[in-house]
C-alpha cells in the first residue's frame, strides 16, 4: 500500500452492487494492517454492516456525529479523550455503507433508534435480540401481511408502475434469495400489463 508506506493522506471510495466483494476487501485490508501493527478503525452506517467488520462499530456512535448534521456541525468528541487519541494514531478509517447517511438525515426516529443501539442503550429482550419499535414493524397476519408490506413500500403500485422515480426511490430488502423471488413474483403480478421476459447472454 504505497499511500500508507509514504504516510500520505488520501480518500478512496469503493462503489459497486452487492456481492462484488467489498466486505472481503475490507477484511483483507484490516488483516494486513493488523499484522504490521497499524491501527485501523472499522465503522459502518448500519448496524448489520458493522457486525460484518472485525471490531466494527456504527459510525454515528463511534465518532459522535450529530443526529441532524448541517454545514456547521462538529463531532462531540473531546481531543483529550482516549478515542480521540486513537483516531489521531489510526492508519486507516473504513466507513462502510456511507451513502446510508441519506436515511439518517431524513428519518429522525430511525436515527435515534440506531444511535441507542450503537451506544448500547437499547434494551435487549433475550440473547442480544432487540425489539423493533411498532412504527418499524408490521403485525404478521399470514400471507396477507406480505401484500400489506408491498402496499406500504409501493403504495398505489398500478398507478405508478410507469413512474421510474417513484419506483427507484423504494426497495424491499430480504436476507435470503427465496424471499426476493417471492416478493418479486407478487409485485410483478400487480403490474397492469402482460408480463414478458427479456433474455441476456455474455
Amino acid at each position: 500500500m504505497p499511500v500508507i508506506g509514504h504516510k500520505e493522506s488520501m480518500i478512496f471510495f469503493v462503489d459497486g452492487p452487492g456481492g462484488i466483494g467489498r466486505t472481503s476487501l475490507y477484511h483483507i485490508v484490516l488483516a494486513t494492517l493488523s499484522k504490521t501493527n497499524h491501527i485501523a478503525i472499522a465503522t459502518a452506517t448500519s448496524g448489520i454492516a458493522a457486525t460484518l467488520l472485525p471490531g466494527g462499530r456504527i459510525t454515528y456512535s463511534r465518532f459522535k456525529i450529530p443526529l441532524t448534521p448541517d454545514a456547521s456541525s462538529i463531532c462531540s468528541r473531546s481531543k483529550q479523550l482516549d478515542l480521540a487519541k486513537l483516531i489521531r494514531r489510526a492508519t486507516i478509517i473504513i466507513w462502510d455503507e456511507a451513502p446510508m447517511n441519506m436515511r439518517f438525515v431524513n428519518d429522525e426516529e430511525f436515527t435515534e433508534f440506531i444511535q441507542r443501539i450503537g451506544d448500547g442503550n437499547e434494551l435487549f429482550i433475550m440473547d442480544d435480540l432487540i425489539k423493533l419499535p411498532p412504527s418499524m414493524a408490521m403485525q404478521w397476519e399470514g400471507q396477507h401481511s406480505i401484500y400489506n408490506l408491498i402496499d406500504q413500500v409501493f403504495p398505489s403500485l398500478q398507478e405508478h408502475a410507469n413512474d421510474a422515480r417513484h419506483m427507484v426511490d423504494r426497495a424491499l430488502l430480504t436476507p435470503i434469495n427465496d424471499d426476493v423471488e417471492l416478493l418479486n413474483a407478487k409485485i410483478i403480478s400487480q403490474f397492469p400489463r402482460d408480463e414478458f421476459t427479456l433474455h441476456s447472454f455474455d
